[in-house]
């Protein structure tokens, strides 16, 4: 079956009708879409996972090599399965536990030119193993010296991205919640980004420090938990194969870029209208009806953010969710990530999540209604 997508929109906007934390800005440019945009087709071409043999447990991550193989990330059954490009099984690498090639947790993955980096965050490591092999490499215990860094001293290590020059650049995710706060107060979490030497030690001072989540401090029972919620914002962040560093926050359709030791280059940013946010539009999105009945006690914005996800492909193009009325899908844009100009759009289903982009390819992820049970399905791109 083929997919064919296309989706013309136009907006206008001077600098007068900026938002102030936009428009003063340096190096900034602000794009009107054009009429004139490419089409975009997608072609179903394989699906991967759930036979008898390979039934996937929870789909954390996935990660695509070279070869156009396909590793996914079963955070249930803690092991990493592999498939063929045409979708046959392959093998399973790593288990559950503690000692070399295991695993406590699997945050994420992401596959270099030969390497399988295996992120385990609850035990603050990376289990690597070998692509060409398939089998287990080393391990790297990550920021051990992070006690000569005063910044990091309550911060927890958030997310790790593998770098083409064989360093590690880790974000570490800090909080400015106290015993004082009340019940559906926010709480603010702040990123912190740290480039590390291949051995995990952290080789920089901060490069960048930006607004990372905000989390509602919901009562369960007897204790209040910090819980992220859709309609609050979140940092988003891609980073391109020559170490460019794509930063947004969520509620504008603004993208900051910075070179690879956290200097800022320029920004890039699109009028969006955002959609109002009410109980309503919250019931549809399936948050929970508590903390709907709540909101009105919640400090939040008038609106819904403005994107949803950023991904960034190895064309170099970011391909970018926004929220728009219909909640049923997300409407794509596909950019090129030098200047932001936009290359075309399209509406895609929010429940077909998509994971990664490469080799003119999307991988999304599909879940049985009925099952729960969930697949990466393949598609051909093609633009013309």
């Amino acid at each position: 079956m083929v997919f064919l997508f296309l989706l013309n929109s136009c907006s206008n906007s001077n600098s007068t009708d900026l938002p102030d934390h936009i428009r003063k800005l340096d190096n900034l440019t602000v794009h009107t879409p054009d009429k004139k945009l490419y089409i975009i087709k997608f072609q179903h071409e394989q699906t991967f996972g759930n036979t008898d043999e390979d039934i996937i447990g929870s789909l954390n991550d996935i990660t695509i090599d070279k070869a156009g193989r396909i590793f996914i990330a079963d955070g249930k059954q803690l092991h990493i399965k592999v498939y063929e490009p045409d979708g046959r099984f392959l093998t399973r690498l790593g288990r559950q536990g503690e000692g070399p090639g295991e695993f406590l947790d699997i945050s994420s993955i992401q596959a270099t030119k030969n390497q399988l980096f295996v992120y385990d965050r609850n035990q603050q490591r990376a289990v690597v193993f070998s692509i060409d092999s398939l089998t287990y490499n080393y391990t790297i215990n990550l920021a051990e010296n992070r006690d000569q860094f005063d910044e990091l001293s309550d911060a927890y290590l958030r997310n790790l991205n593998v770098r083409s020059n064989d360093t590690l650049l880790m974000t570490f995710s800090t909080s400015n919640f106290s015993d004082e706060m009340n019940n559906w107060d926010s709480i603010e979490n702040t990123a912190l980004f740290y480039n590390m030497d291949g051995k995990g030690r952290i080789i920089s001072e901060k490069l960048l420090e930006t607004k990372s989540s905000i989390h509602i401090l919901i009562p369960y029972g007897a204790r209040s938990v910090g819980t992220p919620v859709s309609f609050t914002g979140e940092l988003l962040t891609s980073f391109s194969d020559d170490g460019d560093i794509y930063v947004n926050w969520s509620n504008d359709f603004l993208i900051k870029v910075y070179n690879n030791g956290g200097e800022y280059k320029h920004a890039f940013y699109y009028p969006h209208e955002k959609i109002p946010l009410t109980k309503e539009t919250a019931l549809n999105v399936g948050v929970p009806e508590r903390t709907i009945e709540n909101m009105s006690s919640m400090d939040l914005s008038e609106t819904w953010p403005a994107l949803n996800s950023m991904l960034i492909d190895d064309e170099n193009r970011l391909w970018i969710s926004t929220i728009v009325d219909d909640f049923d899908v997300y409407q794509w844009w596909v950019l090129d990530a030098e200047d932001g100009s936009l290359l075309t759009q399209f509406t895609w289903p929010r429940e077909k999540q998509i994971e990664v982009i490469k080799n003119d390819k999307i991988y999304i992820r599909k879940t049985d209604e009925d099952t729960g049970l969930q697949q990466i399905v393949r598609y051909s791109i093609e633009m013309n």
